[in-house]
């Protein structure tokens, strides 16, 4: 109201970080642990983990048991909670459909296996708020992709939601 520039207001933030087939697996871990951890009650903490059916076996395996060290509750789907229930350290939740719509402001974020990169883009653009979202990738014209139709104040490659809060 008092601006005297153009502003990105904070507010409302549902964040998602997609994990792509092409991604570091060892970078994707590191940072999903940023954007979830290092500050999780502010609006761009991550909410909703996206990972790609063709990395989901090795990836989320090692992101929730890292994610488990500090707490972190996942309300996955049918398909993360296949992957990840064989584990009894970690603290899993079938996700209802409220959940992928979420801002948690806690250690709890949604997970989710995705089919495509077209996938990932399809819920963010259902869910999103609009504040922050990121891919985590290794393929220039996929995240050039991505850059391309996420519509978000913020949108990362290979960088936490929290870049540009301190994270």
């Amino acid at each position: 109201e008092n601006a005297a520039m153009p502003v990105v207001s904070g507010g409302v933030g549902v964040c998602h970080t997609y994990v792509d087939k092409s991604a570091d697996v060892a970078k994707a871990v590191a940072i999903a642990f940023n954007a979830k951890v290092q500050r999780p009650t502010v609006c761009n903490a991550l909410d909703t983990l996206l990972v790609h059916a063709a990395l989901a076996e090795k990836y989320l395996p090692l992101v929730a048991a890292e994610w488990a060290k500090a707490g972190v509750e996942m309300h996955c789907d049918k398909r993360a909670l296949a992957i990840l229930k064989s584990n009894p350290s970690l603290k899993l939740v079938p996700a209802t459909d409220e959940d992928w719509g979420r801002e948690f402001l806690s250690l709890v974020a949604a997970v989710k296996v995705v089919d495509s990169l077209d996938g990932a883009l399809e819920h963010i653009e259902r869910y999103g708020s609009g504040h922050s979202e990121a891919i985590l990738t290794e393929e220039y014209q996929v995240a050039m992709h991505f850059l391309n139709e996420v519509d978000a104040a913020c949108v990362y490659v290979n960088a936490s939601t929290r870049f540009t809060d301190g994270g």
